[in-house]
């Protein structure tokens, strides 16, 4: 394993674990509260009614819905303990902390990869490895794929979204860029 690592004890024992990392005060445990705060609310509202910031009726709900209380009283601990990066997600300063090692984990998804790989460059090359986030997996966005009807190419563009989200074009993106697929033929054989 290398020095950068998703950890995967029991996240109550993660915040003990990330004090390590304030022997180094230019390191922190995480890049950002927001990193951690989306799959614990995502884990906590699957647990629960699925919902997160509005219910089924489209009606907001997240001054109320316990997932969110429960999600925000969780980073605000790694907050406090001040284990917590402040990067905003793809900024300017949060790409040049991976060339720094300015942070030791970020929670996210496996096509995350691809990104790590290009932000931390050579200099982070066989310093991050992968492992199950505690709490267990989630939903982190998606993609869609449509052909606009003003298209030149309409057959080709459908072709190839076609084979984007056919599973011998998810295990190509896999291959290539770390894109979990979905499809359940490949899914399961990398979970």
């Amino acid at each position: 394993m290398g020095s950068n690592a998703i950890l995967r004890p029991p996240r109550s024992r993660i915040t003990v674990i990330s004090r390590d990392t304030r022997r180094n005060p230019k390191v922190k445990f995480l890049d950002s509260p927001n990193t951690l705060f989306r799959p614990i609310l995502l884990q906590q509202a699957g647990a629960g009614n699925g919902m997160t910031y509005f219910d089924k009726s489209g009606s907001f709900i997240m001054n109320s819905n316990p997932a969110v209380k429960s999600a925000f009283d969780e980073v605000l601990k790694f907050q406090t303990a001040k284990v917590t990066a402040n990067y905003d997600i793809f900024s300017p300063d949060w790409i040049a902390a991976f060339n720094r090692n300015a942070f030791a984990a970020l929670p996210c998804p496996s096509w995350m990869l691809g990104a790590i790989q290009q932000y931390a460059g050579a200099a982070g090359a066989g310093k991050w490895d992968v492992a199950s986030i505690p709490g267990g997996g989630g939903y982190w966005g998606g993609s869609w794929l449509a052909v606009p009807k003003q298209t030149k190419h309409p057959k080709e563009a459908a072709a190839l979204a076609e084979f984007l989200t056919n599973p011998e074009g998810q295990l190509a993106a896999y291959e290539a860029v770390n894109n979990f697929p979905s499809s359940p033929k490949y899914a399961s054989v990398f979970s």
